[in-house]
């Protein structure tokens, strides 16, 4: 709006300067301000340099009399005029700009405008509050309409603030007071002008208040839960002038003041007294000021709301062993203008957290209770009250004794192992119970598409819990498994963690003569896997440690050299070693994977000749990998006429025939069997060339 005016004001100052090119001079007020006593006007000129001669400033006296107080030839300027009495009465103001055109003096005169007197007076209806008038500087509708009134305080003294801001047109206004016979000052102020504010008188007085505060607006009562008290919570009176707040109890009929909080930002009463366990607990709330009037004085103080705000009351209710259900019934919550939009039942096993079982309407007192599963002991129950207008309450805490047979304090699944007998053991730490609980071994296969399925359930007292899955696939599947605790009367009590057996697989590579291994994860132990430890047996031998690694070793290859002597049988299983448990910090847990056996083909190597009385005279295969005691080796000749035979590796061919005289030079036919360590039959046909020397 200031840049309009402002654009408005200098497009003026071009049209006047280009009309005044050729015709009369013109002045402009732009400012009147009053200066204690005195009147600062303000003023430019839009002049004609061949004409202009003057301007002359006339001011109005308290009669309405125009003199003329001043001349100046200042095409822009100021002028101070003490004779103004701005302090008793408006005074007004314009300029006559003089030219001299043809040598004859000639005249043009500006708008009219007066100074704005203000008055300050104490209001007597309403009491309480300063009646100010003042006039406005002009009856021009087009610049009342392009600025606004802006009324200034003056409290404490030296200290301006704008309290409020009128349209331009505006001539009074109420000023509530909130202060105890003080000097307050005030002064109207025109915003948006391009040059200055049209300033008024500075008007005022000592004033006292005499207004009650706002009747304070209770936000809730409820009960702290902490405490067990009932509270009384409000909003800050919308009074800037509040002291304080007085609050009564409501018995029904009678009401009695209890107690004053002071502070206009001190929201919260505990009424120390209360005892919402056994009824509700009412309250109203009225506020008082700081200033004292009537007779005798006492302080301004507000009514209260006319309806009682009051606690809800839960009922005490009680419970049926193994029942699953439990109803509660309460009072309403009164007080709130918006009602109430619902209520929720809240439960909770430790008297600190609580979660809701229950929603009702705002209309329905009763809820209910329904679970599956409660915790034996004390058990709590509250009513939260929520408004249409989003406030809350809280009623008193009721308990309830559930009398169950103490359940284990611990559950922790500690192992998932592949047994000998590729069944899979799952075992689970707990404590002995007097009553035997149920456990529930869940089960899931890692890779198909379902959720977790109950598998098999003990019910028993002890401190470890072994369950033995027979309907595995230990070599092929990972099972993911966890046990459900129950109590005798059906009700869950506890998850245990996760366990997740280990897969080995291996593969063997005769050419490289290498065993490989890799394996999956153990999970999942509290703080995982310490190490990883590789167990092998070779031909059905005792297990021995082949190699261990850390918790991220997960693969393991073996170069078979050593043991080319062995039937060739190796088997190996994987032994998980868990880190420290916070639940047993001492014990260290283990978990085996499954059996895997890589059986090596026997490697046969066999001379292509061999030479009678030379330096390879003897004929015999080397063999590993083998069960040389199933090994057989016959000779022919080219015609099929038998040679030699034996079953014995030590035992080798020299040559002879049938141990008889050496053979001819010649090609002759071998047949040679062995098995491997579990008992498959090899062969190896071909021919050995027979030379002499």
């Amino acid at each position: 709006m200031k840049g309009k005016i402002i654009l408005a004001a200098l497009l003026s100052h071009v049209l006047l300067w280009a009309f005044n090119a050729h015709g009369q001079s013109s002045a402009t007020l732009t400012c009147l301000e009053v200066q204690g006593n005195s009147l600062s006007i303000s003023w430019y000129t839009s002049p004609n340099p061949a004409t202009f001669v003057t301007n002359h400033i006339y001011a109005s006296d308290a009669a309405g009399n125009f003199t003329e107080i001043s001349q100046s030839t200042n095409l822009s300027g100021a002028f101070l005029y003490p004779g103004a009495n701005a302090l008793t009465n408006s005074c007004c103001v314009y300029i006559q700009t003089e030219d001299n055109i043809g040598g004859t003096p000639t005249f043009s005169s500006s708008e009219t405008f007066c100074s704005t007197f203000l008055t300050a007076n104490a209001s007597v209806s309403p009491p309480g509050f300063v009646d100010l008038q003042w006039n406005a500087p002009t009856s021009n509708a087009a610049w009342l309409a392009a600025v606004n009134a802006e009324v200034w305080l003056e409290y404490p003294s030296g200290v301006w603030n704008k309290i409020q801001t009128l349209p331009g047109a505006s001539s009074s206004y109420n000023y509530e007071v909130t202060v105890c016979g003080e000097q307050l000052n005030f002064q109207i102020r025109y915003s948006g002008l391009p040059n200055c504010d049209f300033a008024s008188n500075v008007a005022g007085g000592i004033f006292n208040d005499q207004t009650a505060p706002a009747i304070p607006s209770i936000t809730s009562v409820t009960v702290n839960p902490a405490t067990g008290l009932a509270e009384l919570n409000w909003n800050v009176n919308s009074s800037g002038d509040t002291d304080g707040y007085i609050v009564y109890a409501c018995n029904g009929s009678t009401v009695n003041l209890i107690d004053t909080v002071f502070g206009i930002n001190n929201t919260l009463f505990s009424d120390l007294l209360s005892s919402p366990s056994s009824g509700p607990e009412c309250y109203l709330l009225s506020a008082i000021d700081t200033c004292y009037s009537g007779t005798p004085p006492s302080p301004n103080t507000s009514p209260t709301g006319s309806v009682c705000n009051c606690t809800i009351f839960l009922s005490p209710s009680t419970y049926t062993l193994c029942d699953s259900t439990i109803n509660f019934s309460w009072s309403s919550y009164s007080g709130w203008n918006a009602g109430v939009n619902y209520y929720v039942l809240m439960y909770s096993s430790d008297g600190i957290n609580f979660v809701p079982v229950d929603t009702t309407d705002g209309n329905t007192l009763q809820g209910t209770h329904e679970f599956t599963t409660i915790s034996s002991g004390i058990n709590y129950y509250g009513v939260v009250a929520y408004s249409n207008s989003g406030a809350t309450s809280a009623s008193n805490i009721q308990t309830i004794n559930i009398s169950y047979p103490t359940p284990p304090a611990l559950n922790y699944l500690t192992s998932v192992s592949v047994n000998s007998t590729k069944a899979i053991e799952i075992t689970v730490r707990t404590q002995p119970t007097l009553v035997p609980h149920k456990y529930i071994l869940q089960r899931k296969n890692l890779y198909a598409p379902f959720n977790w399925e109950n598998h098999m359930d003990i019910t028993q007292s002890a401190n470890n819990i072994v369950f033995t899955d027979t309907d595995v696939n230990s070599d092929d599947i990972i099972y993911d498994y966890r046990v459900i605790v129950q109590n005798p009367c059906g009700y869950f009590l506890d998850t245990t963690n996760t366990g997740r057996n280990i897969r080995l697989r291996g593969a063997n590579n005769s050419e490289l003569l290498l065993n490989s291994l890799n394996w999956s994860k153990y999970e999942d132990w509290e703080n995982g896997v310490q190490e990883y430890e590789v167990l092998r047996s070779v031909d059905g031998a005792v297990e021995v440690q082949a190699s261990t690694g850390s918790a991220s070793y997960l693969s393991f290859s073996e170069d078979l050299e050593p043991f080319l002597s062995s039937k060739g049988q190796f088997c190996y299983r994987i032994r998980a070693y868990s880190e420290p448990i916070s639940y047993f910090p001492n014990e260290t847990f283990t978990s085996y994977s499954n059996k895997k056996c890589l059986d090596q083909e026997p490697l046969i190597w066999i001379p292509n000749a061999m030479m009678i009385h030379g330096e390879n005279d003897l004929f015999y295969p080397v063999i590993s990998f083998a069960d040389t005691s199933q090994y057989t080796m016959n000779i022919f000749s080219r015609w099929g006429d038998y040679v030699f035979e034996t079953n014995k590796l030590s035992e080798k061919w020299d040559g002879k025939m049938n141990g008889g005289d050496y053979v001819h030079e010649n090609a002759y036919v071998y047949y040679i069997t062995v098995k491997n360590g579990v008992g498959v039959l090899y062969e190896r046909r071909g021919t050995i060339t027979v030379l002499k020397n």
